[in-house]
């Protein structure tokens, strides 16, 4: 394409210049520090950075057979067009009457049967990262208000004929100018003949290229696209956050701490660990570290996990009296094995064995104290028995269970004082004992002919 200036009295064209340095100088700055800091290939490199490509709205002087500065063409002698420009020749004329979306200019590019498809490169101030996914967008437009006729300046003559059935762009990456060896991102047909139409680039490069390759894919000749500001490549942002099935944990219990993604090459907790999840029974702060296919090392959020102490929990006796101190919901035990229905904060032994109890504190943390040993309970005949529950009482009422053969014995309740405080004889298998007394200790004696059997009774407040 033949392009015209847009500029006047030189003002223009020193504006420019003055531009063109500037971004200059911010280039060999930025580059000074991408060398310092970037360590491609090296595990514990900083993750990708941002890359920035210069002129990127295409400012130049317009012209045909121009390029843009910092931009290098991808076929020698068949250069783009810096647009917006008019010519004029043998009394034929195209304009392109497309303003340009970002500055004072853009790129136009050309494809044609004979000389294939137009294209510009550009070295990158830092190299793409493999398997680093970048985002990007790039303003496309065809022209669709271009007077029926167009001077081929490689053919000498103008052609006249449709323009833009079946433009696009393709995006390659490779390692110098026109070395097209990964196709990055196909923009497909461009159908915007009105304005320009953004157009969002993603993309994962295999392989740390040094270049972008910007060409035009076209199928009729000719075939004529407009290009203009194409953004950043920005990389995804990688990160990792962990999560824990619980905050705080009862003495004994674990936490399970898990990686929110999966898909990283490798994992390193704070603990030493290096799988997604971990468990943990210890408390502290806990952290990960993971690498993305990148090389890319990135920590965690930090959880701290808190493990409930013990509460103190100890068991007296006293003959065959059991007592509990600082637990809450007990279960009483007799060889590992639950006592139904016992479950205060005293027990009387009704055999012996060795005896715990299982108690949950306030924090809900379930514990189980040392055993006891108790030895001294003796039980009745072998042609006789008896039992008494709930034994402790709450309200002072036992139910007293006999043998057949200890109907009409003569039960007896004593206080600690020795003083008899309720007197009854027993006529059924089942009575109910119910005397009138204050909250303690007290022994209940059983006399059949010239057996008697003593038991304690407890009556908690």
């Amino acid at each position: 394409m033949r392009l015209g200036t847009n500029f006047r009295n030189g003002e223009g064209f020193r504006k420019l210049i003055l531009k063109m340095y500037s971004k200059i100088i911010t280039y060999i700055y930025c580059l000074a520090w991408a060398v310092f800091i970037i360590a491609p290939n090296n595990a514990f490199s900083q993750c990708a950075t941002q890359i920035n490509l210069l002129n990127p709205s295409f400012e130049g002087t317009p012209g045909n057979n121009t390029l843009p500065p910092f931009w290098s063409s991808c076929r020698q002698g068949w250069q783009p067009a810096i647009q917006p420009y008019s010519v004029n020749s043998s009394g034929l004329t195209m304009s392109v009457p497309i303003a340009p979306y970002k500055g004072s200019t853009y790129l136009g590019l050309a494809y044609n049967d004979t000389f294939g498809s137009q294209g510009i490169s550009q070295q990158l101030s830092t190299p793409m990262q493999a398997a680093q996914h970048y985002t990007s967008s790039i303003e496309l437009a065809i022209p669709s208000t271009i007077d029926t006729s167009y001077y081929d300046s490689a053919k000498g003559t103008w052609d006249v004929g449709s323009h833009a059935d079946c433009a696009g762009i393709y995006l390659f990456g490779g390692d110098s100018i026109a070395d097209l060896q990964q196709l990055l991102w196909s923009s497909g047909i461009v159908t915007s003949t009105i304005w320009w139409q953004k157009y969002n680039i993603s993309f994962t490069p295999t392989q740390n290229w040094a270049y972008l390759s910007i060409i035009i894919s076209g199928c009729n000749s000719p075939d004529y696209i407009f290009v203009d500001t194409i953004a950043p490549l920005v990389p995804d942002i990688i990160h990792v956050t962990i999560n824990s099935s619980a905050l705080k944990i009862c003495s004994g219990d674990s936490a399970l701490i898990c990686a929110s993604d999966t898909g990283f090459t490798s994992y390193e907790w704070s603990n030493g660990a290096t799988t997604p999840c971990m468990y943990t029974k210890n408390a502290g702060d806990f952290y990960l570290s993971v690498t993305a296919q990148n090389n890319c090392i990135v920590e965690s959020n930090h959880i701290s996990v808190f493990v409930y102490p013990n509460a103190p929990i100890s068991i007296s006796g006293e003959g065959d009296t059991l007592k509990v101190y600082g637990a809450i919901n007990r279960q009483w035990c007799l060889n590992d094995t639950l006592i139904p229905n016992a479950t205060d904060s005293i027990y009387i032994a009704q055999q012996p064995g060795l005896y715990t109890v299982q108690m949950a504190d306030s924090n809900g943390c379930r514990q189980t104290s040392l055993p006891t040993l108790i030895t001294g309970v003796v039980g009745l005949s072998a042609w006789a028995w008896l039992k008494v529950y709930p034994n402790p009482s709450v309200d002072g009422n036992w139910q007293l269970a006999v043998s057949e053969n200890l109907i009409r014995s003569m039960v007896e309740i004593y206080d600690d004082t020795g003083r008899r405080v309720y007197k009854s004889e027993i006529f059924n298998s089942i009575s109910n004992l119910a005397p009138d007394i204050a909250d303690g200790v007290y022994i209940m004696k059983l006399s059949s002919g010239s057996m008697s059997y003593t038991l304690k009774l407890i009556k908690l407040k």
